[in-house]
């Protein structure tokens, strides 16, 4: 059986594909399995899949074709079939570093790592930077899932939401019934925090694993009402999670995020629906109870009261609560 079962959710990316299908062919240990999830495509991407799982056979490819119902039901799928130990979520518009795959193998196995995090870079059309030949002692490093957490708290570190980011026992998806909300975008971060919140042994990787591909069209560059209350939605399920975290990591996560989706307003165009959601979220933030934080997050706390920040973004959330306060 194999060690990690890759899903790969396909949806019309034949211009990519062949590329991708190309870099997974590097990867010649036999612990990897892939399993290609097509989600009704309607381009040669079901094609192209069949022609790679017959060239390799079943036991290295395995492609479901389903119908057309989104990234998250597609995962699930390939979740519900997959048999390795552990479970890595790709994208098939990116690339991967497969020259340090044989050491990742072995972290996972030496130290039975729950989760291993890492890091990426990005490119917008051919992959050219010189690509590490392998993980030395220095490039990682073992932590808990509560360290992970806290981490995707900082926007300094290289931790991130992304499902791609990282390689999971599929004992935790299966055992505490993780699946990806269905008809939702940033699924990723609906799931990555109960990733975190149920793993103990893991290891983050400081080396760009991924190669992500940055392009127009992405679920990322989007704007639309749909992305962004799929956002918001997703920062309240953590909010709403009964989760082992402290509540002072807790509400650092969430006051970031909320930021974020006050500064995401900026997309919408309609004046009523802007305010509704600006109003939404500045009361959420209101809600965090910052002063019972450290004296750094005492001292955010005061810069909203007062107005007073250096950052742009903030400076719009701080100056329209002291506005709501006043009554304007």
């Amino acid at each position: 059986m194999e060690l990690i079962s890759v899903v790969v959710p396909v949806y019309n990316v034949q211009e990519y594909l062949p590329a991708f299908l190309e870099n997974m062919s590097n990867i010649k240990s036999r612990q990897f399995r892939f399993y290609f999830v097509d989600d009704g495509s309607s381009d040669n991407s079901g094609l192209i899949l069949d022609g790679y799982q017959e060239k390799l056979g079943s036991e290295k490819a395995v492609v479901l074709h389903t119908d057309n119902a989104g990234l998250s039901a597609a995962r699930n799928a390939g979740l519900e079939v997959a048999q390795g130990k552990y479970v890595w979520f790709l994208d098939p518009d990116y690339l991967i570093n497969t020259n340090i795959i044989g050491d990742m193998i072995s972290l996972l196995q030496q130290y039975d790592l729950d989760i291993v995090q890492f890091s990426f870079d990005t490119f917008s059309t051919t992959y050219r930077k010189s690509e590490v030949k392998s993980i030395e002692t220095t490039d990682w490093k073992k932590l808990t899932g509560d360290d992970l957490f806290e981490l995707l708290c900082n926007p300094k570190s290289s931790v991130e939401n992304y499902s791609w980011s990282h390689i999971v026992k599929r004992e935790i998806y299966i055992n505490h019934e993780i699946l990806f909300p269905v008809g939702k975008n940033y699924e990723d971060c609906a799931t990555t925090f109960l990733l975190f919140d149920n793993a103990r042994e893991c290891g983050l990787i400081d080396l760009p694993v991924i190669h992500y591909r940055s392009r127009r069209g992405s679920i990322s560059k989007t704007q639309s009402i749909q992305n962004y209350d799929d956002f918001f939605d997703s920062i309240m399920l953590i909010k709403n999670s009964n989760t082992k975290f402290s509540q002072e990591v807790k509400n650092r996560y969430l006051l970031t995020r909320f930021m974020t989706s006050f500064d995401q307003t900026s997309w919408l165009k309609d004046k009523r629906q802007t305010e509704i959601r600006r109003r939404r979220v500045l009361n959420q933030i209101q809600q965090l109870n910052l002063e019972q934080d450290t004296f750094r997050y005492r001292i955010l706390s005061w810069l909203i009261k007062n107005k007073i920040c250096f950052l742009s973004r903030s400076y719009s959330v701080y100056q329209t609560l002291k506005l709501r306060r006043s009554g304007v």
